[in-house]
């Protein structure tokens, strides 16, 4: 089963199956990352990036988006990030990112799973 969803609501907030925390693993420049999204109904963000091993590497924040199938990320300092978002069940999304400032990222792919 494929759960789709098309837009954010009518009254502006983002849809209620995105929210909270979700983990997945990113391979970014030759080195994998554990990585934590929090998406908040109010549109805003924020991620922590860890090493496989748990070091906690960076974090970032901003706003989030949700349209037509592809979450939209504006990070605080400027850099955007676009993916496809798929829910494979209602506690895992197939995340493709097919926008990035970092073109580096483009294709990048994870399953995050609810935390």
């Amino acid at each position: 089963v494929i759960f789709a969803y098309q837009a954010k609501q009518p009254d502006g907030s983002q849809p209620e199956e995105f929210l909270g925390s979700w983990k997945g693993r990113f391979l970014l420049h030759g080195e994998q990352r554990d990585v934590v999204y929090t998406f908040e109904k109010s549109g805003k963000w924020s991620e922590v990036d860890f090493t496989p091993v748990g070091r906690r590497v960076s974090s970032s924040s901003g706003r989030w988006a949700f349209q037509n199938g592809q979450i939209t990320i504006n990070f605080n300092g400027g850099t955007s990030e676009t993916a496809n978002a798929v829910f494979k069940d209602r506690n895992t999304i197939d995340y493709l990112i097919v926008r990035h400032d970092d073109r580096t990222q483009i294709g990048a792919r994870t399953n995050f799973r609810r935390q």
